[in-house]
């Protein structure tokens, strides 16, 4: 996501050309005048509810039209929408503006998978402009407990949480279907690309690997374009569409833990998972790849510490039955399943909090190979024994006790990620 500042002058100027917005407003009446409270414009077609539900002192309306109807009452602070007219407020000069990628994060009213931006300005609220925690009812209108409630489900189509604000912006959600990724399709040795969009020509893409591999081609017109990987998948890959000095739409996917949906953009035909592991050996240890002769017995082996390293860092992979710093394949022993529910148990038993994790086995040279898949957490730090957590990175191909300036980053990483994100209407 990217963001930035931008005047009211500018989006005056995007929003004008919009043949149409859907837009839900919410109206409060000072001094026998209806003043606007808040507004959601979105320019996707799935948003074209029309509604008006007037509780006298407050009202939300659902209704739509052109680009240039919001760009009049932008710029004349006045407006009129199913039958109130009402006056918009001073609004702040800087118009707070971000862009996001296709396919992200798919609540509130964002369930779209085109590339889009949001502009968000606020609105000065007049003094004797106070929150109402009242239960909010009328006749032949929806009851609601207060009038923050009403606000996001009648705004956001959101479930209202306790401590939610009633809110005093004006959102604008802009769709870029210029040109943009629809889908990423992983085989067995390629990768291929679908390009969507009515201005495509002249778009560069551009999709790179962990392992240092590069593509760079131009493009002409939509459709899908194909890259091969004769040696198997890389582990991650980076694909940006871009225009000139400017970003269109990128996809980052990590495929330890990408998973199949077309709604996520990301289709994963057939996975070969001994393709993938033969790729992981051939590339030898790392700082996200470590390789252990035998599965181990008791909890005080080495591949706990890995396990929280992994969680701490990028995620990895552990892959049991292949000899340290050589990766010759030497396989396991006994059954698969016992032996992969023991590694399991031994994690949940040892390792705090839990880490994302998954369990894959194949046959290579007549031998089996179990391995481990450790996603990078959300939770951090991780580390081992319940009553006295201890913590540990990955250097290298190498697994190390943290330095307590690392676990201090690490909880401030936290708190960073937890609630950084924009549409969470408790973050602003």
């Amino acid at each position: 996501m990217d963001s930035t500042n931008i005047k009211i002058e500018e989006l005056v100027s995007d929003i004008k050309q919009e043949p149409r917005l859907n837009y839900r407003l919410m109206l409060r009446r000072s001094d026998g005048k209806w003043l606007l409270r808040a507004m959601v414009a979105d320019m996707h077609a799935s948003s074209s509810a029309r509604f008006v539900y007037d509780y006298g002192d407050v009202a939300f309306i659902g209704t739509f039209g052109k680009g240039s109807r919001l760009a009049t009452w932008l710029t004349k602070l006045r407006g009129q929408a199913a039958g109130f007219q009402f006056v918009v407020p001073k609004l702040h000069d800087n118009v707070s503006s971000y862009r996001h990628a296709s396919h992200t994060r798919r609540d509130l009213f964002l369930s779209v998978p085109e590339p889009f931006s949001i502009r968000q300005i606020h609105i000065h609220q007049p003094q004797e402009s106070t929150t109402n925690t009242r239960p909010l009812v009328k006749a032949g209108c929806p009851s609601f407990s207060n009038l923050a409630e009403a606000a996001h489900r009648y705004l956001y189509g959101q479930e209202y949480q306790n401590g939610q604000r009633e809110p005093d912006d004006i959102i604008v959600r802009l769709v870029h279907i210029g040109a943009w990724l629809e889908l990423l399709e992983f085989n067995r040795n390629s990768v291929s690309v679908t390009v969507c969009g009515n201005n495509v020509k002249g778009t560069r893409l551009e999709l790179s690997t962990n392992s240092g591999v590069r593509f760079d081609v131009r493009l002409h017109k939509p459709g899908k374009r194909r890259f091969a990987f004769p040696n198997g998948l890389p582990e991650r890959v980076s694909v940006i569409l871009s225009r000139a000095d400017c970003w269109l739409d990128y996809r980052n996917v990590d495929l330890k833990g990408a998973k199949s949906s077309k709604e996520s953009g990301i289709i994963l035909e057939g996975p070969d998972a001994c393709a993938q592991i033969h790729g992981l050996i051939e590339r030898g240890e790392s700082d996200t790849r470590e390789f252990k002769r035998e599965i181990p017995l008791d909890k005080n082996n080495t591949f706990l510490k890995t396990v929280a390293a992994f969680a701490n860092g990028k995620g990895g992979v552990i892959l049991f039955g292949v000899v340290d710093d050589t990766g010759e394949i030497k396989g396991i022993k006994g059954d698969v399943q016992r032996q992969s529910d023991r590694i399991v148990n031994m994690i949940r038993d040892n390792v705090v909090p839990q880490p994302n994790m998954r369990i894959a086995n194949c046959q290579l040279n007549a031998k089996r190979v179990l391995a481990l898949f450790v996603d990078e957490g959300d939770l951090p730090p991780y580390g081992l024994d319940p009553a006295k957590p201890r913590f540990y990175v990955r250097r290298g191909a190498t697994t190390f006790p943290a330095t307590q300036a690392e676990v201090r980053a690490f909880a401030k990483k936290f708190d960073s990620s937890s609630d950084n994100y924009w549409l969470d209407r408790n973050s602003y």
